[in-house]
């Protein structure tokens, strides 16, 4: 399958400041949900994410 490339503010909106907390270890152990940080949507090409967080995570945090 060959995914279309697209500028992501055109499929959806964007925000920064809801990083589950980092210290909080069981929010980002063993995570499945892909979590792209805001200084990587400046000009740049993302394929994959680097890091994931739980559904814990996603919960306690003002993520959305």
């Amino acid at each position: 399958m060959r995914w279309e490339m697209v500028k992501l503010g055109d499929i959806a909106e964007t925000s920064s400041g809801g990083t589950p907390n980092r210290s909080i270890k069981k929010y980002w152990t063993d995570g499945n949900i892909p979590w792209i940080k805001s200084g990587q949507l400046k000009d740049c090409i993302i394929e994959k994410a680097d890091e994931f967080i739980t559904d814990e995570g996603l919960k306690n945090s003002s993520a959305k």
